[in-house]
């Protein structure tokens, strides 16, 4: 009985320690609209208490984002910083499983300077775009399954207005 339950665990931990490695080797990148890629170094989600902040390292800036209780509040980074407000909250399904995606606007006031960013908690931010103009910059990594999820997330959330070129032709094809 102690053999098989050393076996057990030994088994359990296993396999969470190979879930651990794969998540550690996914690469996240920002792919633009006309598919410049902005590489993102790496990604650090740093919990204390119920604040969350989101790091996203890049070549030429580091954004943090601070959520509390999962909710995206406020932005920090050396291009753009401020308080987010929530358009959206809503549930979306996607082959059987719930994701919960929020739409935050930052600079609302500001003319042509609007910023929306569409956040979950299983990816962070994974998809951004000016509140005036066409375009969208989203989350692409290293792992496809995560890359059609992202896709599909962003085929429910984001208005077809902001999505052109190579994404608007790959999104057209995903079944829902």
């Amino acid at each position: 009985m102690k053999i098989g339950r050393i076996c057990i665990l030994a088994f359990t931990s296993l396999i969470a320690l190979s879930c651990k490695k794969e998540a550690q080797n996914t690469d996240y990148h920002w792919v633009t609209r006309k598919n410049t890629i902005n590489q993102i170094a790496k990604i650090e989600r740093q919990e204390k208490g119920d604040t969350t902040i989101l790091s996203y390292f890049a070549s030429s800036d580091t954004l943090n984002y601070f959520t509390v209780n999962s909710n995206l509040l406020f932005i920090d980074g050396s291009y753009q910083d401020g308080v987010l407000h929530q358009l959206v909250d809503t549930t979306i399904i996607i082959s059987d499983k719930e994701y919960r995606v929020a739409k935050y606007i930052q600079n609302e006031e500001v003319i042509d300077g609007g910023v929306v960013h569409y956040y979950t908690p299983q990816f962070g931010v994974f998809a951004i775009h000016s509140n005036t103009w066409s375009g969208l910059q989203y989350l692409q990594s290293t792992d496809s399954t995560k890359n059609k999820l992202i896709k599909r997330l962003i085929k429910a959330t984001v208005p077809e207005f902001y999505v052109r070129g190579e994404l608007k032709s790959e999104l057209e094809k995903l079944i829902n």
